[in-house]
């Protein structure tokens, strides 16, 4: 059993292999959305070879047009387009995505043997971003002064994906009883429902 243990841990820290053939043979991008909840999203594209910082960048927010805008053209303006951008499955990437189809089309390389031109890599990351409960407004004090509030508090929240599956048991064990979990809460209703149960 312990050897079985060392050996998973052994597999699941050693860096995995990767290979590009050459400059531009596939970029990385991703954001990271740690401090999204102050409005700051960080955007990074990385060559696959050379690990080169291809362009960072700051954004308010994480739409498709602006992800394209601020992160994207300005890194295709100075390196042209590469083989394959690799990305995760988030919506904030379709533009990014049309775009380089669109080019790979328009271009010719659309071949059946070819490389396609987007690659999509699963995210890894089991935190969501962490929210932050809002501060009240500063209260004032007798003298007329205002009394400053404590910073808010950030609490990450799971996401609801179920359980790891490499984490998962058969069963529960005889010594540990069963979680009992409360029901989930009614589902919303509208308005004109809530009218209409009032009649």
């Amino acid at each position: 059993m312990l050897v079985r243990r060392r050996d998973w841990a052994t597999l699941r820290l050693e860096r995995r292999h990767y290979h590009a053939e050459y400059f531009g043979y596939s970029w990385h991008m991703d954001l990271t959305c740690k401090l999204a909840a102050y409005g700051i999203y960080l955007g990074f594209i990385i060559d696959g070879d050379s690990r080169m910082v291809i362009h960072a960048t700051v954004m308010p927010d994480k739409s498709a047009l602006r992800v394209y805008e601020e992160l994207l053209r300005p890194a295709l303006s100075l390196w042209a387009f590469p083989d394959q951008l690799v990305t995760d499955q988030g919506e904030e990437w379709r533009l990014c995505i049309f775009v380089c189809f669109f080019v790979w089309w328009v271009t010719g390389r659309a071949t059946p043997t070819g490389r396609i031109p987007h690659k999509v890599v699963p995210s890894t990351a089991n935190v969501c971003n962490p929210q932050v409960e809002p501060s009240p407004s500063p209260s004032p004090c007798p003298d007329g002064s205002t009394q400053q509030q404590p910073q808010p508090q950030l609490r990450p929240q799971l996401r609801s994906r179920g359980p790891c599956r490499r984490m998962r048991s058969p069963s529960p064990s005889p010594s540990r009883p069963a979680i009992e979990r409360p029901p989930p809460p009614p589902p919303c209703r509208g308005a004109a429902t809530r009218r209409a149960l009032q009649l």
